[in-house]
Order: C-alpha cells, then structure tokens, then sequence
C-alpha cells in the first residue's frame, strides 16, 4: 500500500511534465540567433543560358544551416540592369525562387551576360556565379498601338502650359527604355501645375477581348532630384475620335485642339464667359465708384462687396485653372477681411446705431484696437501687400495675363486704386 502512494505521485508527475512539453519551437533557435552562419547546400542555377523571349526561367537554389536576410543580385554587364530577389529563410527553394527575364531597376536586360551575386545580412560570404541571355523579353507579346521610332504616330497632339521654363517637348534617343527613340516631356512651372498633354489617337479595333481582360502597357520614367518628386501623370482613354484637351489653345502647329466633350456647347463658346466677363467689370466699377460716395459705412461696404464680388466672377470667366483658383482663394479672403470688418463695426454700433462716417470722427484715438482692425482690413480690400487680399489679386492678374486680357489687369489695378480712395477716407475722419 505505501508503495502504491509513492508510484501515484512518480506517475502524476511525469503526466504533468510530459504534457507541457511541446513539438514546435516559438521564436527564433539558439543557432538562428549565436550559432555560426555556414552554407549547407551550394548555390545552383538551373538553366544559366536562359531565352526569355521564350518563355524560359531561372531557378535559383540554395540552403543554410540558420534562418537570414539574403538577397540575389542579377547585374547585367553590358545594360548595367539590375534585378533583385530577397527574402528571409534558411532555404532557397528553386520552385519558389526564380526569374523571368524582368528588371528591378531600368534600363531592361539585353542579350548579354550577367553576373548573379549571392549576399547575407551582418555576414561577409558571398556567392557569385554567371549566365548568359540568349534571348531577352520583348514587351510586346500584345498589340503594339503606338511608339516614337519613327518620330510623333499620326494624328498625335502635342501641347504644354503657356511661359513654361526650359520646356523640352520632342523626340529624343539618349536614353529610352526599350527601342531606340522615345518623347522627352519637361519643364519648369509653378507649384503643381501640369507641364503639358500628350494625345495619342490609337486604333484597338483588332482588340476582341472583355474589358476586364484589356490591360495597357505604358512606360513611363521620371528623373530622381528632390525637388522633383511626388510628380505624377494622369492617364485618359476614351472610346470618342476627338483627342482629350481641357482648353482650345492651340498647340504648337498653330491648330485648335478640340475637347473630349462637345465643343460646341462649352462654356466659352457659347459666349456665356464674355457675358460674365462684362457683368464682372460692371460690378467692380460701379462697386467701387459707388462706394465712395457713400456715407454710411453699412451701405459703403455693400458696395464694397459688390466690387470684391465681381472679382470672383471674373477669375471664373477666364475659364481656365489659374482664374478659377484665383476665384475660390477670393471667396475665402474676401470672407475673413469683410466678416472682420462688419464685426469691428458691431461694436462701434453697440454705441450707434446710425453709423455714419461722421460717427466714426476721433475713433482711433479712444477705440484703437478696433479702428486698428479697421485699418487692416481696409487694406486688405485695397490688395496691399502682406494682407490677404494681394494674394488672391495677384492670382488673379497672373490669370488674365495668362489669357492675354492685359486690359482686365488694367481695370483690376484701376479698382484697386479707387478702393485706396474710400479707405483712405475711413482712416482720414478716425485719425485726423
């Protein structure tokens, strides 16, 4: 019996360890982390004579005695193309590991030789071996719609940002990514404007297959300086034979580009704009004029809002992207310079409620802070620099300059100065 109560414990004990034992290993081995990095499988290519125009692959096989960081490194001698295979394990498996012919760094792979290098992270082995392509990838096992080989395809449309800098629209041969010529696009314009369109007409009439089986291969480079990147390209396709444009400039073949959409019912040639356009002027001048006869500083900067309004509809006749953001940066200051002038005038109303300019006599003397406020704003309205109001005119004046209407700049300046005429008499009768 005494020895029945000692087996009982022996066999509850060996229960519990043997259950908390366990097969896998979590986290990294004792040799994935101290152990001596060593090569336990050579490093083997299958098929170092490779012809990808075929369809033909490398395998790439190794192994290791510890999990690591490796990376294969296929240089091309006479491209200086370079392809990249990484990953993390103790293997290279040859059915998981291999390469088509595709590059990871431009130019692409040429019939030539490669050296293919075997690296390890925080470890000095390295494996080296050669191939040699005898075939390389052509891209262009579709339908080949247009290229620059033999200068722009037919019908193709070219157009760029008027003033852009160092503009290059052309075809060039220096360095392109696959044949021998290619179109060069560059130049210099302000903040993220586009530099210039491309329009391509293409002919897919021998294409029969679904839309969700329709791809399109483009290639497209970008240099790397800094103050170049995040640029980006947008990319159109339409059924329609009318080549894609957002304006009727003409290009540099002196012709009219026509819009994707009908032209003839666009907002600028249905004249709409130039109605706008007049309308706008209207109101600015007669805003302005209007304003400084008034003496009654609620209805003098009624009319002052008649003015700055007019300059928003008229950034918007100009139909273009200049005088539109113009348009919408003049709605937000107009808002901050002519809110912060009503509500200085609400407290000097808290007083009066009658206000006049003669109301106002002596109010920067005893109320400085808001005939400060006053002051301020006024210049706003007049465009000074510094204030808000100058960066939506100048936006503005650059727009119409833009579009070749210096005499609307003229006017814009002209408004200016009479707005300095009803300011200035607010600031005369509060300080003199």
């Amino acid at each position: 019996m005494r020895t029945i109560k000692h087996i009982i414990p022996f066999f509850v004990l060996l229960f519990f360890f043997n259950g908390c034992t366990k097969d896998d290993v979590e986290g990294p081995s004792i040799t994935d982390l101290y152990g001596t990095f060593s090569i336990t499988d050579a490093f083997l290519l299958v098929n170092k004579t490779p012809d990808f125009s075929s369809g033909d692959i490398v395998k790439f096989n190794c192994g290791f005695n510890k999990t690591i960081d490796w990376k294969i490194t296929i240089t091309g001698l006479q491209s200086n193309s370079i392809k990249e295979i990484s990953g993390f394990s103790n293997l290279i498996d040859s059915n998981i590991v291999t390469w088509t012919g595709n590059t990871s760094q431009l130019p692409f792979f040429e019939i030539e030789n490669c050296v293919v290098e075997l690296t390890f992270l925080n470890e000095s082995d390295t494996l080296r071996d050669t191939l040699n392509i005898i075939g390389s990838n052509t891209y262009q096992d579709g339908i080949l719609v247009a290229n620059f080989e033999n200068g722009l395809p037919l019908d193709a449309l070219v157009s760029w940002t008027p003033n852009i800098g160092f503009r290059t629209f052309d075809i060039s041969n220096d360095d392109p990514l696959l044949g021998n010529s290619y179109f060069k696009m560059g130049g210099k314009v302000n903040w993220d404007w586009p530099i210039g369109k491309l329009d391509l007409k293409l002919n897919l009439s021998s294409i029969t297959v679904p839309a969700e089986e329709f791809y399109i291969n483009i290639g497209i480079l970008s240099d790397s300086i800094d103050i170049h990147t995040g640029q980006f390209i947008n990319i159109m396709i339409s059924e329609s034979t009318l080549p894609f444009n957002d304006d009727l400039t003409p290009n540099q073949a002196g012709q009219q580009l026509a819009d994707i959409f009908d032209a003839t019912e666009s907002f600028e040639n249905l004249g709409i704009s130039y109605l706008l356009m007049f309308l706008s002027v209207v109101a600015i001048i007669y805003g302005s004029i209007a304003a400084i006869f008034e003496n009654n500083l609620k209805k003098l900067f009624a009319y002052s809002s008649i003015s700055q309004i007019g300059f928003i509809t008229l950034g918007i006749s100009l139909v273009s992207t200049t005088g539109l953001i113009a348009s919408i940066v003049h709605i937000a200051n107009h808002a901050i310079t002519k809110g912060a002038v009503f509500l200085l005038l609400g407290c000097i109303a808290m007083n009066d409620q009658n206000l006049t300019i003669e109301k106002i006599k002596g109010r920067g003397k005893y109320m400085p802070l808001i005939a400060g406020g006053i002051v301020v704003s006024g210049l706003s309205l007049v465009g000074i620099p510094g204030t808000v109001g100058f960066i939506s005119k100048w936006n503005l004046i650059f727009a119409m300059l833009d579009k070749g209407y210096l005499w609307l700049a003229i006017v814009t300046l002209f408004s200016s100065l009479i707005t300095v005429i009803y300011v200035w008499k607010l600031v005369e009768t509060m300080y003199f």
